[in-house]
């Protein structure tokens, strides 16, 4: 019973460690910009910004 519970409060840890890491990664942007058009995503890999020939596109986000 004290190997499941020993089990549970790593799994609690890894957890809370694997969430801190993704706050982490929220906060890395990376921009591209080729042929008029400019690209930033997250570190979490999600798109935050498209423009194309100078016109910011919010409906592709």
């Amino acid at each position: 019973m004290f190997d499941k519970i020993k089990q549970l409060n790593e799994l609690r840890k890894m957890r809370s460690q694997a969430l801190a890491l993704q706050k982490e990664l929220e906060k890395i942007r990376e921009s591209e910009e080729r042929n008029g058009m400019k690209v930033v995503v997250t570190g979490d890999q999600k798109v935050a910004y498209i423009e194309i020939n100078g016109e910011e596109r919010k409906d592709l986000v």
